[in-house]
């Protein structure tokens, strides 16, 4: 191999398909104080992201998805680090 470790995105990433096609649902664990137990069905990859964000305090504000706030119980907010 050769080439630089790192190296400047000349384009934003991309996921590839429509979010709204149904085979782009995706599979998440969560485990911690204030997580509801249970399943959450038809979780999209796109709702991922902005969900570790919301769980860490920080913004993405020009992700496309959202963040999956039913996995927490209705008495807790997503825990902050």
């Amino acid at each position: 191999m050769s080439g630089d470790a790192i190296v400047h995105a000349t384009s934003p990433g991309l996921h590839g398909f429509p979010p709204d096609r149904e085979t782009m649902n995706s599979s998440l664990i969560v485990n911690g104080p204030g997580v509801r137990a249970g399943r959450i069905e038809g979780v999209q990859l796109l709702g991922i992201g902005p969900t570790v964000a919301e769980w860490l305090g920080l913004r993405l504000e020009k992700a496309e998805g959202k963040a999956l706030l039913a996995l927490w119980e209705a008495s807790s907010t997503p825990p902050r680090k």
